[in-house]
């Protein structure tokens, strides 16, 4: 710098020469431009020199890196690659080139991620940053010695690397600077000649550099004249382009003294900017800029040899390669720029698991099914209705199906993209639905706000579930109509470069929701019904393990997606948790509600021998709590009823009254009750709580045999509700009951 500065301030010196480097040809450039004084450099190809406006005064007789970009990219669209990484030294000369190598690559959809190091610092910290993100195609611009990429590159094995060959995978290309030859390696710095044994480690290397004129006679002129006077080799591309950047200085002071005017300052710089001439490097012609056009070549390592595979030419913008690249691996196989795709599947062992414990559901279903058909005649099972069973059960197998599927590819099995989703639907509809409407009938019975009578047919049950059903299949089918999922290739949640098949539709998540969304308040409401219903005995339903059926429900279903927001993206414990959790759930609702059932037909025969539990709780509280006296009247005249049916009309309430009083009569009850201060049977209502007809029936109630109850735990399919009223206030003209074959 301080001799380009003593050398503008001389008035006998008119243009200046150089530099080499960008990094100083830069500052030098504008005290030139400064002093209106000419600058012609052979060596400096920084795009920022390009700038008319801020180095008006410099011209170039090499092609900046600016126009190797166009062929850098020609490359790499010839080989498909669409991620480039760019290593480049921290200075103007690394910046400039990145950004404008980033900004032309993303016109051409070319990805490029610039990482800059510090020359003459550890690079080993850019390395591994370009490890990490995973791209292999790594241009390198700098002006750094090849040793000091080298050895920090091969430490790492990102070349060179013949034992674990990860190095394979990396495509090297050097730009202008860092686009070596390791035959001339030998007249390089003593650095540099550490990396000419190191050759075969660079296997695969590429450099792209202004390419030298061939079939030009210029160039065989001045190589012939180069060798004698440097020992017999031949010279570079670099020492033709300061011979003609001399010869442009030489034709256009010569024109200019011929001339006989002035030859410095801007009509030096205007007849520089229009010479014209067959330099060594080739036709020697300036933009308006200042920057020469020029071709570029591609060199390729081969063992350890530098062999030239093809030129860009700038003008055509077509790259014409004369023999294939060989890469790391020592062959011409394209590598992948960045790692290649694989699609994932669920490993065996995991849907293995998955369709096992399903298939354990699908059996216990299977038993499920048998013994209820066989024992449907059963008082136990007929009192649960056996169709409403069946159905449960059912909705269980629909969930284990739904398992299976969700192991299955969905490439080979691409009908279940629709099929799980209404499948899934089905299960739920058809064992929670069935629950829910028995949860709801009993809760309709024994928790009125007046007498009346209730009469719920498992014929209006079943239509509630097939509402659900109806339901579900409609958002199912408009999906499919409206916005069918197909099959497709997305990116894994959690592993890069890794794609899984998946369902998926535009609204997907709408359609969802449409499906979830009622399912989670039918739990709601289910779980609002169980706790209510917690105070019914047992006998007149199955309030009880309905209530542990669904609370399991809602648990199991609240654990698994807690458990898989926790898992997140890992899909093969994601599909193990649905699969274990949905068929321990399922078997877990069959094992209560079904399980009790056979246990009491085949082991302990409960139902022979205990009729109904409501005989041993009435006598234990005559004025209320959980089986008070209202409770008791209702569960007295069902069995009074069916104990008394065949004498009258069914579900007369004076079929009712009747059969009150003659089986009161047959256990030695009169039908006055006992002894009243009154002596008659007055129909008047009593002050007591003692009601006469309220005792009546609790008289059949507690003496009633299991013999005059055949159907033993008999359930409620019409009912009273009674009021939170006394006992007293009950009119027993106004009482109806009605004993149906299930609950």
């Amino acid at each position: 710098m301080q001799i380009a500065f003593s050398a503008v301030q001389k008035p006998e010196v008119v243009g200046l020469m150089g530099c080499v480097y960008s990094t100083m040809t830069i500052p030098v450039a504008y005290l030139a431009g400064s002093q209106d004084m000419p600058q012609v450099s052979y060596f400096a190809t920084s795009p920022a020199l390009s700038d008319n406006s801020t180095f008006p005064y410099f011209l170039r007789t090499v092609a900046p890196d600016s126009q190797q970009v166009p062929a850098l990219l020609a490359l790499a669209g010839g080989y498909g690659w669409k991620n480039m990484v760019c290593l480049h030294s921290n200075d103007d000369y690394g910046r400039s080139f990145a950004d404008g190598f980033v900004k032309e690559a993303a016109n051409a959809g070319v990805t490029v991620t610039p990482v800059a190091y510090d020359m003459g610092k550890n690079i080993d910290r850019a390395l591994k940053t370009i490890e990490d993100l995973n791209v292999y195609v790594i241009v390198v611009h700098t002006t750094d010695s090849v040793s000091a990429v080298s050895l920090p590159a091969r430490a790492r094995g990102m070349i060179g690397d013949k034992v674990d060959r990860k190095s394979d995978k990396y495509v090297w290309i050097g730009t202008n600077d860092f686009s070596f030859d390791p035959a001339t390696m030998d007249t390089a710095t003593a650095e540099d000649k550490l990396n000419k044994a190191e050759a075969e480690a660079w296997t695969g290397f590429i450099g792209c550099s202004v390419a030298e004129p061939t079939n030009w006679a210029p160039w065989d002129t001045f190589v012939a004249k180069y060798k004698p006077l440097n020992g017999g080799k031949a010279p570079s591309n670099w020492a033709a382009r300061l011979y003609d950047a001399i010869y442009t200085y030489a034709y256009a002071l010569h024109d200019l003294i011929q001339a006989g005017g002035e030859y410095k300052g801007n009509v030096l710089l205007k007849r520089l900017l229009n010479t014209n001439f067959d330099g060594a490097s080739g036709k020697v012609t300036f933009a308006g800029n200042g920057d020469r056009r020029g071709e570029y070549k591609f060199v390729n390592i081969d063992g350890g040899v530098s062999v030239k595979r093809g030129v860009y030419d700038p003008v055509a913008r077509r790259l014409t390669l004369s023999s294939q690249v060989v890469f790391a691996d020592g062959s011409t196989k394209v590598p992948s720029d960045v790692p290649v795709r694989v699609v994932y599947e669920l490993p065996t062992s995991t849907t293995a698991i998955g369709i096992a414990m399903a298939t354990i559901g699908i059996l216990v279903s299977v038993v499920t099914h048998v013994v209820i058909n066989w024992q449907k005649g059963h008082p136990v099972i007929k009192a649960s209705s056996p169709i409403f069973c069946h159905l449960i059960v059912l909705g269980a197998t629909c969930a284990y199906i739904a398992v299976i599927m969700d192991g299955l590819s969905r490439k080979d099995h691409p009908t279940t993209c629709t099929m799980e989703a209404w499948v899934l639907s089905m299960s739920f509809a058809l064992l929670f639905g069935s629950l829910l409407m028995k949860t709801w009938r009993i809760h309709k019975i024994f928790h009125g706000t007046k007498i009346k009578v209730v009469r719920i047919t498992n014929r209006d049950l079943f239509a509630g579930v097939l509402a659900f059903m109806a339901f579900d299949s409609l958002v199912v089918l408009l999906w499919n109509a409206i916005d069918k999922p197909s099959v497709v290739l997305t990116p894994h949640p959690t592993k890069q470069f890794t794609d899984v098949w998946k369902c998926s539709s535009e609204y997907s998540s709408t359609w969802v929701q449409l499906l979830t969304i009622p399912k989670a308040l039918m739990l709601i409401f289910g779980c609002v019904l169980a706790y209510k219903n917690r105070d019914v005995s047992s006998n007149f339903n199955e309030s009880k393990y309905i209530a542990i059926s669904t609370y399991s429900l809602i648990f199991f279903n609240g654990v698994t997606a807690f458990l898989l927001e926790m898992v997140k993206g890992q899909l093969d414990t994601e599909h193990m948790v649905v699969a274990l959790f949905v068929s321990i759930c399922y078997i877990q609702v069959t094992g209560v509600l079904f399980g009790t059932k056979f246990w009491n037909i085949f082991v302990s025969k409960e139902w022979e021998t205990v009729g109904w539990s409501t005989t041993n709780k009435s006598t234990r509280s005559r004025s209320g709590g959980e089986d008070g006296p209202q409770r008791r009247v209702a569960k007295a005249a069902a069995a009074l009823h069916k104990s008394a049916h065949h004498g009258g009309r069914r579900g007369s309430p004076a079929t009712t009254a009747k059969a009150a009083a003659k089986a009161s009569t047959r256990h030695g009850n009169s039908p006055r009750g006992p002894a009243s201060p009154h002596g008659t049977n007055s129909s008047r209502r009593a002050s007591s709580p003692s009601h006469p007809v309220a005792e009546n029936m609790e008289a059949v109630t507690n003496t009633a045999s299991p013999q005059s109850q055949p159907n033993g735990n008999v359930s409620v399919d019409s009912a009273v509700e009674l009021p939170p009223a006394k006992t007293a206030d009950i009119n027993t003209s106004e009482v109806a009951v009605e004993i149906a074959d299930g609950n």
